[in-house]
């Protein structure tokens, strides 16, 4: 809805307000009744534990008086049987006549620990005093001697522990029906089960306690045993049921008799058609029952939270009147804002169409925000006609038009501002761009005129180099030019490498020098080192001289660049300027030193090849002369190996003759035997084993004269001369006679390495044959 300013005030105020005070009165409801809640549950837990302490106090008092007689039994064994039981009946009965509430007294004696060789598991006697039509009557006899034990006494006996029993239904002692609940204690001996005492007791007082509980209005109140039987209620229809009759949607959505075996305190809401009520169970603790019974307190909400509806009786009607109250004083205020702001509307109004004038501000002395409003229009119309000009201005390009601020938050004078110095700079960018276009092309045609080079001369590495310099001092715009390239020869072994000035160029003609530099020496040897330029704008003045005609001069500038690949440098080009060189041209120099480099070290590679294709050309022919001086040498060879093969047959028939016909034996030169033949072992009847190593003394016998001379004579051989001599064999007790030939054997380098002995039988030939 389109609204004007005092009925949007007056609707946003009115809805302020109201949401106030529904949001203060809603808190101050549930604060009233968060703390009535809270308040109420402590009173009904703080009656539940009263009422569960009175209960406890109530039942330790009679579990007291068993306890006590259960300790007061141990002085059984310093007396006759019938003297202690005499003594403990009449106590029974004194009992019995002080507290009319207990109804009966009973107990029960185990005969296996007082009746000396009673062997029986069990047997008992048991007292019982107990009132009967107004009298007090004792009952002595003797129980599971020779009958069963009943269940609830052997469970009893085998807990040995204070129990409290669940309520029962009785006989009163009047004849009339009365709840009644037992205590017991065993009687212990040492810790040991001999008995048990218990009295019976009305549960009156217990009732009393629960029934006349009322501290809170409307508040009831019920007792409940640890196994869940109702021991006290308002409704006594209720007492002696298991409360699983009595509530039962309470026990199954709550887990009551869980709850309650445990022992634990525990609360709930109960919901019910008749009105939601708090619950609150308390346990009723014993000193050493460990069985402990509940108190269970209700209280309906209405008894709760009586005060809690008169409180929201009184804020209802006190925020109506404030709702009123309100009301009258917005409008007031309303009226005093909205006359002003329609005043201001149609000022901004005339501005939103466009209109600029001093008609537009605004005179109010309001002395609140609303004269601040109005000074902070003025102001803001003032801005706009200055801005408006600035504009002007920065769209005829007067760029240094300057606009003063309203302040440092003026985000539209500021961005008018960003706006002047952003065209303002994108000029200057635009200028720099055709700036680098026209220095990329430049660079481009260079490229495109030194790859012409490179291709045309790419087979004369001089042509190339003077083509380059000459060019280079030409396209760049520079003095000097020199380019050094790697030789190859002039350089010791492992040294470093050398540069030879290949071709300069300076003032449009040729000078050709002879220099050589080696790598690490001066800037072209450091240039080499570094693999990278270098650029100087201080040059000593000894360095390098500029002359033409006129004189001579430092230069300004020198570059050095290394014409690099990926894996040596292959050159320096050196260059020299009255200028300075731009960034743009000693990268463009680079470009081109990288592209010389590539070219360099391929017409290096290609003359280099060229060459290996003419060495190997002239080795070509050289085999081929080779090839047939071989084949000759090869036919000589074959001839030569036939007449061999004939003079080896020859010597094998000749060596196969000796064999057969005389006895062989191959000594070295110490006189060892190395090799004998077949006739020698069949004359020495010895095997080869037994021969092989044996000396040449071995088996012979000497004459005197042999002996004598027998080193001379073995020295001979060692130089060479062969020797004959008359011997005898002993073998097999028998002497042979032999006469043998020792020649010496030479290997290829003349020495002596073996003797071969030939002998023969004396009978067969004389010694002036041999």
């Amino acid at each position: 809805m389109k609204l004007g300013i005092r009925k949007k005030l007056l609707l946003y105020l009115m809805a302020s307000v109201a949401l106030f005070y529904v949001l203060v009165v809603g808190y101050l409801l549930k604060s009233s009744f968060t703390s009535a809640y809270s308040n109420a549950a402590v009173r009904i837990e703080q009656e539940a534990n009263n009422l569960a302490r009175s209960v406890s106090i109530e039942m330790e008092s009679c579990l007291s008086m068993v306890r006590s007689l259960a300790q007061s039994f141990s002085i059984y064994q310093t007396m006759p049987e019938e003297e202690w039981q005499r003594i403990f009946s009449s106590m029974y009965v004194s009992i019995i006549e002080r507290n009319p509430h207990i109804l009966y007294i009973w107990d029960s004696w185990e005969y296996s620990k007082y009746k000396p060789g009673y062997t029986k598991p069990t047997g008992r006697l048991a007292m019982n005093v107990l009132r009967e039509n107004g009298d007090i009557v004792k009952i002595i006899r003797e129980r599971g001697v020779d009958e069963n034990e009943p269940e609830l006494y052997l469970a009893l006996r085998e807990q040995n522990r204070e129990l409290i029993m669940d309520p029962y239904i009785d006989e009163g002692p009047m004849g009339e029906n009365e709840l009644v609940v037992t205590y017991i204690v065993p009687i212990q001996l040492n810790g040991a089960f001999c008995g048990l005492v218990g009295f019976d007791v009305s549960m009156g007082s217990l009732q009393d306690i629960i029934t006349k509980a009322n501290n809170i209005q409307g508040s009831q109140a019920m007792l409940v045993t640890n196994t869940g039987i109702v021991a006290s209620h308002p409704n006594e229809s209720f007492v002696g049921q298991s409360i699983s009759n009595v509530m039962p949607r309470e026990v199954e959505r709550q887990h009551l008799l869980e709850k309650i075996e445990s022992g634990l305190p525990f609360n709930y809401l109960r919901e019910s058609v008749k009105g939601n009520s708090i619950v609150y169970w308390a346990p009723v603790t014993t000193l050493k029952t460990n069985v402990p019974w509940m108190v269970a307190v209700s209280v309906p909400y209405d008894s709760i939270f009586d005060n809690f509806k008169r409180t929201i009786a009184i804020a209802i009607s006190l925020s109506i009147l404030g709702i009123v109250a309100i009301l009258v004083i917005i409008m007031l205020v309303s009226n005093s804002i909205s006359r002003p702001i329609a005043r201001m509307t149609q000022s901004l109004s005339r501005l939103a169409a466009g209109e600029m004038s001093d008609e537009l501000t605004l005179q109010m002395n309001t002395g609140d925000e609303l004269e601040e409003m109005s000074n902070a229009l003025n102001i803001s119309i003032t801005g706009l006609n200055s801005k408006a000009r600035f504009a002007k201005d920065i769209g005829e390009g007067t760029y240094d038009s300057e606009l003063e601020l309203l302040s440092d938050r003026d985000a539209l004078g500021q961005s008018l501002i960003q706006m002047r110095d952003n065209l303002q700079r994108a000029s200057e960018e635009e200028s720099a761009r055709r700036l680098e276009a026209e220095r990329a092309a430049w660079a481009s045609a260079g490229l495109a005129r030194f790859g012409e080079l490179l291709r045309l001369y790419n087979d004369n590495l001089q042509k190339l180099s003077d083509g380059v310099v000459a060019e280079m001092a030409r396209y760049v715009g520079v003095n000097q030019v020199g380019l050094f390239l790697q030789t190859d020869d002039g350089a010791e072994e492992n040294g470093p490498a050398l540069f030879e000035l290949k071709a300069t160029y300076a003032w449009e003609r040729k000078k050709y020098l002879v220099k050589k530099v080696a790598a690490g020496e001066g800037l072209v040897g450091a240039c080499v080192l570094e693999r990278a330029s270098i650029y100087m704008t201080t040059v000593p003045d000894d360095y390098i001289t500029i002359t033409s005609g006129l004189g001579g001069a430092t230069p300004r500038s020198v570059l050095l660049v290394p014409l690099k690949t990926a894996e040596e440098v292959v050159g320096v080009i050196e260059m020299a300027s009255f200028g300075t060189l731009e960034p743009h041209v000693i990268a463009f120099v680079e470009h081109v030193a990288d592209s010389m480099a590539g070219t360099i070290r391929t017409v290096k590679v290609n003359a280099r090849t060229r060459e290996l294709l003419e060495q190997s050309q002239m080795q070509a022919e050289e085999m081929k002369a080779q090839e047939e001086e071989m084949r000759q040498n090869m036919e000589e060879l074959q001839a030569t190996q036939e007449e061999i093969a004939r003079k080896t047959e020859e010597i094998t028939g000749f060596v196969n003759s000796i064999h057969s016909a005389s006895f062989v034996v191959e000594y070295d030169t110490s006189g060892t035997i190395i090799d004998v033949n077949e006739s020698y072992l069949m004359l020495a009847g010895k095997t080869r084993g037994e021969v092989i190593g044996a000396h040449h003394r071995d088996w012979m016998t000497f004459t005197p004269e042999q002996q004598l001379g027998y080193v001379e004579f073995w020295d001979d051989l060692r130089s060479g001369h062969s020797r004959k001599q008359r011997t005898k064999l002993a073998l097999h007790g028998q002497e042979v006679e032999l006469l043998e030939v020792y020649i010496p054997v030479y290997d290829g380098d003349g020495h002596v390495t073996k003797v071969m002995k030939l002998g023969f039988l004396q009978n067969d030939f004389d010694e002036q044959t041999i």
